[in-house]
């Protein structure tokens, strides 16, 4: 039985933060998504950028994960919160994912950027431009990527816990982020902003409007080497290394 100590640990924070993220994420989309066996798992694979399980304890196995995947080609994704797992038996390589980190809730700060505004999409032209923009940070996504088949946008409107927030840099999209908010963490990602204005201040300002929405809860978040620095300087740290297993049908 697991020591109910470690499923109030930072990492199970973030599992349980990212779980709320992809929930939200497959209900816009329609997809069925459930909680059981120490994961939480969709019902069906969605765009390639998003996870298909994740765990929720240290002390999942193989079994558990292969009665919960779905049966479909293309890529699967597992993401590992403890990197305890071993699904080569699945057919599954392991890489060593971002990191977790986490940030104690207390009030955030950071300097303005002059000319850029934050706002939280509340429109479907916002949502899109949401999505566009990640879509122009990231250099773009694999092939036989819709435009709305990430955030669908009247779907994710619905959504009150999900919250999109676009920068906007005299007038022009130039950053995102998102924030999942669940009874104990609230789940930061999507933060991202185009390469010609970066290092200007504006992912700081994104993650704090981000931060902002929940501020009773701590935060969560998996951090890319580019964006780490700008966590650490708004108080998170890094609390566990996830392990991603994929599976390329």
């Amino acid at each position: 039985m697991t020591n109910p100590v470690v499923l109030t640990s930072p990492v199970a924070l973030a599992a349980a933060g990212q779980a709320r993220l992809y929930e939200l994420l497959y209900r816009a989309l329609g997809v069925p998504f459930g909680l059981a066996d120490g994961l939480w798992f969709a019902g069906a694979v969605g765009p390639v950028v998003f996870p298909v399980a994740g765990t929720l304890r240290p002390d999942v196995d193989a079994r558990a994960v292969r009665s919960r995947l779905p049966a479909a080609a293309g890529r699967v994704t597992v993401s590992d919160a403890w990197g305890r797992l071993d699904l080569a038996s699945l057919g599954m390589s392991s890489t060593s994912g971002d990191p977790w980190m986490m940030r104690v809730s207390r009030r955030v700060e950071v300097p303005p950027v002059r000319d850029l505004a934050v706002v939280r999409a509340r429109t479907a032209d916002q949502v899109s431009l949401v999505e566009a923009t990640v879509v122009e940070a990231a250099g773009g996504l694999p092939s036989g990527y819709v435009p709305g088949s990430v955030h669908p946008a009247q779907a994710s409107l619905r959504l009150a816990d999900l919250h999109l927030f676009l920068g906007l840099l005299d007038g022009a999209p130039v950053g995102t982020a998102m924030a999942a908010v669940g009874e104990r963490t609230v789940f930061v990602s999507g933060v991202s902003v185009i390469p010609v204005v970066r290092e200007r201040g504006i992912g700081s300002a994104l993650t704090a409007a981000a931060l902002r929405v929940a501020p009773h809860l701590p935060a969560t978040l998996r951090s890319t080497a580019a964006g780490r620095g700008i966590y650490r300087r708004l108080g998170f740290a890094v609390v566990g290394h996830p392990v991603d297993w994929i599976r390329v049908a």
